[in-house]
C-alpha cells in the first residue's frame, strides 16, 4: 500500500500552533474551519513520509521529509537516525556519521521537550550505535584496519544501553563475530 499520496495530503493541511489551538477551542463549533494540523502531528508524518520514500526507493523525497522534521523539532533524534542510515546506504560515510553523533549528542543531552508525540525510545538506546558501528565497519571493510576496534566499542556502547532483550541478543552476536575477526587479526600480527 502506497501511504505517500495521504502524508502528502495531511501535510498539506495549514499548520497550527498551541496558542491558535488554545483560541479555537473556545469558538463556536458549529463554525466550519479549514484542517488544521498542529506542528507535532507535521513533525510525525514527515517522519512517516520519509519511511515510506524509502521502501519505495525514493532516497531524494526522504531526505527532504527528513530535513523538514529536522526544522520542527531538532532536538529529537529521529530524523537524524533517518539522514544517518540514508547516508549510510549512499556509501556517504561522513555524512553519516555527522548525523549519527548528531541523533547521540540530542539523545545524551536529554533537551527534547515534551511535545505529545509517540516515539519508540528503544531506538534511541541502540539507533546511533548500531549506526556508528556500521560506519567503522564500512571503513574497516575499505581497509581501514583500526576502524574494527572502533566498530566493536561503539557495539559495546550499544550493548550497555539497549533495554530489548531481542536486539540485545542479536547485537551481542555481532560483536562476537567482530570481536572474533579481531583477534584474528591481532594474532597474525
Amino acid at each position: 500500500v502506497d501511504a505517500e499520496p495521504w502524508f502528502r495530503r495531511f501535510l498539506a493541511w495549514e499548520e497550527i500552533d498551541e496558542r491558535d489551538l488554545a483560541r479555537e477551542r473556545d469558538l463556536d463549533p458549529g463554525v466550519a474551519r479549514p484542517r488544521r494540523l498542529h506542528t507535532v502531528d507535521k513533525w510525525q508524518a514527515l517522519l512517516y513520509l520519509a519511511k515510506c520514500c524509502v521502501v519505495q526507493g525514493k532516497d531524494k523525497a526522504a531526505q527532504d521529509a527528513y530535513l523538514q522534521a529536522l526544522a520542527l523539532y531538532p532536538q529529537w533524534p529521529n530524523a537524524y537516525l533517518g539522514l544517518s542510515a540514508l547516508a549510510l546506504q549512499a556509501d556517504d560515510l561522513d555524512a553519516a556519521e555527522h548525523y549519527a553523533q548528531a541523533a547521540l549528542h540530542e539523545i545524551d543531552s536529554g533537551a527534547r521537550p515534551h511535545i505529545g508525540a509517540f516515539v519508540e525510545e528503544a531506538e534511541y538506546a541502540v539507533g546511533p550505535y548500531a549506526l556508528l558501528q556500521q560506519i567503522a565497519y564500512k571503513r574497516y571493510e575499505k581497509g581501514d584496519e583500526g576502524q574494527l576496534a572502533v566498530a566493536l566499542g561503539w557495539c559495546e556502547k550499544g550493548l550497555e544501553r539497549t533495554p530489548n532483550e531481542p536486539i540485545l541478543t542479536d547485537y551481542a552476536r555481532q560483536y562476537q563475530h567482530g570481536r572474533t575477526i579481531l583477534n584474528r587479526n591481532q594474532a597474525a600480527i
